[in-house]
């Protein structure tokens, strides 16, 4: 079974909601999901470009290979807030009264 964006985008969604912390590796959603963590980051570089994640500047956490044991860093992502749509009656009302 193949996974895709959406699934992606979902299982984040829904560790998020389970999680103490705001913040996930692509371990940790490959994890939850059940799927190996190259599907998952490959997806997660994707949600990076396009602006829905994003690396947290400075935060790793420690993971160790399951054959030998040997410690790796592994980054840190968050999901990135947006604000809200411009409401344009009051920019209208703002700028263009007379």
């Amino acid at each position: 079974m193949s996974i895709t964006r959406e699934d992606v985008t979902q299982a984040i969604s829904l560790f998020l909601e389970s999680s103490p912390r705001p913040m996930f590796s692509t371990v940790d959603i490959a994890r939850f999901m059940n799927e190996p963590e190259y599907s998952v980051r490959a997806f997660v570089t994707w949600l990076v470009r396009e602006d829905v994640i994003e690396l947290v500047p400075g935060v790793r956490t420690t993971r160790y290979t399951g054959m030998r044991g040997q410690e790796y860093g592994v980054s840190m992502y968050r999901m990135k807030e947006h604000g809200a749509d411009p409401d344009f009656a009051v920019l209208m009302g703002a700028f263009c009264r007379a």
